[in-house]
C-alpha cells in the first residue's frame, strides 16, 4: 500500500504529467534565465513563521526539450485537463509539515509555486487563452470508482473555479480541489483526503501557479485550509507576478 499512497499523492497533487514531445533541446537564449526564475519564485523568507516550525525549502528546473504539460484539474469522465506544456518550468516548494518520509508520508502539508515560461509573450497569450477556455471542462463534481495501475479507487471530487481580480493587466483564476478517495487493495483498504487551492496568473512570457495543499488519511474536515492559507496563496501569486515583471524582460 506505500507505493499505492505514492502514486496516489503525485494524482492528487495536481502535479501529475505526460510527456508533451516538444523536441529536442535546443541552444537558445532562455527569458527570463534559470537562475531569474529560482529568484522569482516562492522562496523560504515569503512564509510566514507561523505557518510552519521547521519548513523545508527545495526547488527543480526542467529546460527546454524536456517539459511536461500540467495539470489544471480533472473533467467529469475523471481525465485531467492540462495546460500547454511551456519552454521552461520552474518548480520550488515549501513542505510545511510532513508525517512520515519516503513513500510512506501518510500526510502532508505544503505551498508551490510553479513558473511556466514560453518563448514569447504571444505564446504565453495563447496558452492563457486555451487554459481559461479550459476551465469549462472542470467538473464541479466528482463521483466515480476507478482503476488506478490495477487498485480500484473510490474517488469523490469537488472543484470550484472563481475568478480573480486584475493584476498588471490580466485577469487571474483559482481553483479550489476537494477530494476524498478510498483504495481498495490487499488487506486492507486505504483513504487519503486532499483540501488543494491554486492561484494562476499570467505576466509577460510567463504563467504561473501557487498551491496550498494539504492531505492525511484521517478526514475532509481534518485537511480543510483556514482562510489565512487562501489569502497567503493569492497573495503570494501577485508576489510572483511582481517579481516577473520587475524583470523587464520575457
Amino acid at each position: 500500500m506505500k507505493n499505492a499512497l505514492a502514486k496516489m499523492t503525485a494524482v492528487l497533487a495536481a502535479t501529475g504529467a505526460v510527456v508533451a514531445g516538444v523536441g529536442p533541446a535546443q541552444a537558445v537564449h532562455l527569458v527570463p534565465s534559470p537562475a531569474e526564475l529560482q529568484s522569482a519564485s516562492l522562496q523560504l523568507s515569503d512564509v510566514p513563521p507561523s505557518f510552519s516550525d521547521d519548513p523545508k525549502w527545495e526547488s527543480s528546473y526542467t529546460g527546454p526539450g524536456d517539459t511536461r504539460r500540467y495539470e489544471m484539474c480533472v473533467d467529469k469522465d475523471g481525465h485531467k485537463v492540462f495546460g500547454t506544456p511551456p519552454q521552461q518550468h520552474e518548480n520550488a516548494t515549501v513542505a510545511l509539515d510532513q508525517t512520515g518520509s519516503g513513500e510512506n508520508i501518510t500526510a502532508a502539508k505544503v505551498v508551490s509555486s510553479d513558473i511556466y515560461a514560453y518563448r514569447t509573450r504571444r505564446v504565453a497569450h495563447r496558452a492563457w487563452r486555451d487554459l481559461r477556455k479550459a476551465r469549462a471542462r472542470c467538473a464541479p463534481t466528482i463521483s466515480k470508482p476507478m482503476d488506478f495501475d490495477g487498485v480500484m479507487i473510490d474517488v469523490e471530487v469537488t472543484q470550484a473555479i472563481r475568478g480573480l481580480p486584475r493584476y498588471h493587466g490580466s485577469r487571474g483564476f483559482s481553483n479550489h480541489q476537494k477530494v476524498s478517495t478510498v483504495i481498495k487493495g490487499g488487506s486492507q483498504g486505504m483513504e487519503i483526503y486532499v483540501d488543494g487551492y491554486s492561484a494562476y496568473r499570467r505576466v509577460r512570457n510567463s504563467i504561473l501557479r501557487v498551491q496550498f495543499a494539504h492531505y492525511d488519511q484521517d478526514s475532509l474536515a481534518s485537511v480543510t485550509l483556514p482562510p489565512k492559507y487562501l489569502r497567503f496563496t493569492r497573495h503570494e501569486a501577485r508576489v510572483i507576478v511582481d517579481r516577473l515583471a520587475g524583470m523587464g524582460r520575457g
